[in-house]
């Protein structure tokens, strides 16, 4: 196992080492690549098929383990959609200038369980808004557990999260998620319920409601109302967005524009920042590849509700099933 951990971590550095020389747009019509270019194409190409592999085989070996040597023999290697992302995210700004947020997460799906069964690790934490999940980067923790779902039937899912936060020391945490969704006329209503615990923060949970209606067939329209509670932080959050994104070529590139309001409660209602933001989505010379460029304007309580302009620059590669 930890050679494994170890060969993943090699590849993963050199292939991030390499991508600097090998990022182009998608461009059908561009000239064939040539010498040192196509060699380090080449050399990406060889690292991600190398630890997407590595994904699919540590997947099928696990659910062998758990299963018996009859059914190994009827195994499909179709139904191995386990995934790996990394994102790596450049933010610009007037007041923080430079922040730098590596993030991890990735599934393990367990075909004999009927996908049933999930093995998860990220360093995103949990209970944070959705406009706010650039927020979730934790740098120097790392989760890892497994999800059960215990209750799927037409618009309706019920799962239950188990496991452990490694930072200076092990910490559990759990977490149960509803959530149903069903049309309403012209639009999708969809209602998302989360309660968690963790070891040190207490309890804490997450409500959302998002609407969607398609304003033409790639464009859509969506309202996000949210709020948040932690036992931790004594507090009540609260988030109303408006977004619009329109799918330019799918699969490849898109465009998404929203403006968002956020509140806190503890004692009086306040407002604590509202925000304009601007994201444009390429995928890049591979389809597991993209580039994301995303300007923003915040206008914080802390400053006065004073401009303060950003941008954020983010490259996400995913390893696995990617198809």
């Amino acid at each position: 196992m930890q050679r494994h951990t170890t060969c993943t971590a090699r590849g993963l550095v050199l292939f991030f080492a390499v991508l600097g020389t090998t990022l182009r747009a998608a461009d059908t019509n561009a000239p064939p690549a040539t010498g040192r270019i196509q060699a380090a194409n080449e050399l990406v190409d060889r690292y991600h098929s190398d630890i997407s592999e590595q994904v699919r085989m540590s997947t099928l070996r696990l659910d062998a383990w758990l299963g018996s040597s009859e059914d190994a023999e009827h195994e499909n290697k179709e139904d191995n959609d386990s995934v790996l992302r990394v994102r790596l995210s450049l933010k610009l700004s007037q007041a923080k200038r430079i922040q730098f947020s590596p993030s991890v997460s990735g599934h393990i799906s367990l075909p004999r369980f009927q996908k049933r069964v999930h093995l998860f690790a990220d360093n995103l934490a949990r209970g944070v808004l959705p406009g706010e999940e650039e927020e979730r980067v934790q740098q120097n923790e790392l989760r890892a557990g497994v999800r059960l779902q215990l209750y799927k039937h037409l618009r309706s899912l019920l799962s239950w999260d188990a496991g452990l936060k490694f930072g200076p020391f092990p910490q559990p945490f759990t977490a149960l998620t509803a959530s149903y969704k069903r049309p309403v006329g012209a639009w999708t209503l969809e209602l998302l319920e989360q309660g968690y615990w963790q070891a040190g923060d207490g309890f804490g949970e997450v409500t959302e409601m998002d609407w969607d209606y398609p304003l033409r067939t790639n464009v859509i329209f969506r309202s996000i109302t949210a709020a948040t509670w932690a036992e931790k932080t004594k507090g009540v959050e609260f988030e109303q967005t408006a977004r619009t994104t329109w799918i330019i070529e799918k699969g490849r590139r898109s465009l998404m524009g929203s403006v968002s309001a956020f509140a806190y409660k503890s004692g009086p209602f306040a407002m604590s920042n509202y925000r304009l933001l601007t994201s444009y989505t390429t995928r890049l010379h591979r389809p597991w590849l993209f580039l994301e460029v995303a300007p923003q304007m915040d206008f914080p309580a802390e400053d006065d509700f004073e401009a303060t302009p950003s941008i954020r620059l983010a490259l996400n590669a995913y390893f696995g099933d990617v198809d």
